[in-house]
């Protein structure tokens, strides 16, 4: 898909940064918190006593709270960052607000991780969660210019390849995009556990948990690209691959990003992706850019915010942006183009260039 948009805020809250600025600044120098998780045992058969469970949670403020109570404290922090951070919230009109989309990328809440599933009554869901938020950011936001994603972590890349079909039925200038995640909460960590995958001494490759919220602000021309501290900055070129019912040495992934880079005869720039030390992830992208031979370029450099920040979901893909943005700001990225890449839990995968104008 080739429809170009602009970024045009941000907001973000991590385990290392209550900020995008902290959490940016704290993923590039290799700052981490896992800790233990004080509700969480695992069995050691070797020493036959429960260990605890280490993740990665935003500690201080999502204690106590579980559901979609812990989603809404994280969101509430990364809006109110770009709000703090960025003069388009205090500039608009409340006509501007009728304009503006909503979207909220979510976990996929139909599977065995919750007890709940809010999708067999998206209705009384969207009131119970998506008013507050809308209420929260602008009284003057329109429900019906809001759309909800439970794609997990190939939410943002769905979103985009969506947007081109959402803004021709809706008379739509701007959308704010919110992603959250957590895999803090009881239910998650039940499901990572009957699943074999919590990173412990036993399963050396599975997966950290870890939580955030983060924010962005998108829209469709030219006009106002450098308010705040974000130039010239846009997403494009987005590519999306349906589930598959099983893995496939990295052929659909392959396929995926082929889609995101057909146009350059190689990609030479930052790759951002989601592996989160599961072995199933290494080995379906490490597949794929064999398949892909000279399509990515090899000094490519290469980057995992799971390392810092463990496995964030929903919201991956989207601190992905935000990292590669304080890349660009910063000039810490050798070029001007990052490669954004993402694989859910449900066998989806996702793709799309952030670049910045030279």
């Amino acid at each position: 898909m080739t429809m170009i948009f602009n970024i045009k805020a941000m907001g973000l809250i991590t385990s290392v940064g209550r900020d995008y600025e902290t959490s940016c600044s704290s993923i590039r120098a290799g700052i981490s918190r896992f800790s233990d998780l004080n509700h969480v045992e695992t069995l050691n058969l070797d020493q036959i006593e429960s260990d605890k469970a280490v993740g990665s949670p935003v500690a201080g403020i999502t204690d106590g709270y579980s559901g979609y109570s812990r989603w809404f404290k994280m969101l509430k922090y990364a809006i109110d960052d770009a709000k703090q951070s960025f003069t388009w919230f205090n500039e608009q009109e409340n006509e501007s607000w009728e304009t503006c989309g909503v979207y909220i990328l979510l976990p996929d809440l139909a599977n065995e991780r919750y007890l709940y599933d809010p999708v067999t009554d998206a209705d009384s869901f969207k009131k119970m969660f998506l008013d507050r938020l809308l209420e929260y950011i602008h009284p003057s936001l329109k429900f019906e210019n809001s759309q909800i994603f439970i794609e997990g972590n190939t939410g943002l890349a769905a979103s985009l390849f969506f947007t081109d079909e959402f803004i021709s039925k809706r008379k739509i200038s701007n959308i704010i995009i919110l992603s959250v995640d957590s895999f803090i909460d009881a239910s998650s960590i039940n499901w990572i556990l009957k699943q074999n995958r919590l990173k412990n001494d036993e399963q050396k490759n599975g997966m950290i948990p870890g939580e955030a919220a983060s924010l962005l602000l998108i829209d469709f021309n030219n006009e106002g690209r450098a308010l705040g501290k974000i130039n010239d900055v846009s997403i494009e070129s987005t590519g999306v691959e349906d589930i598959i019912t099983e893995r496939d040495n990295g052929n659909t992934l392959a396929e995926c990003i082929r889609k995101t880079i057909d146009d350059r005869d190689f990609f030479f720039g930052d790759i951002y992706n989601d592996n989160s030390g599961e072995i199933w992830k290494s080995h379906e992208y490490w597949m794929a850019k064999t398949l892909l031979q000279s399509g990515l370029h090899d000094d490519c450099r290469e980057f995992q915010v799971a390392e810092s920040l463990g496995d964030t979901g929903a919201a991956s893909a989207s601190i992905a942006v935000i990292s590669a943005i304080q890349s660009f700001e910063y000039n810490y990225s050798k070029t001007n183009e990052a490669l954004v890449i993402s694989q859910s839990d449900e066998g989806n995968f996702g793709s799309f260039i952030i670049s910045r104008e030279k």
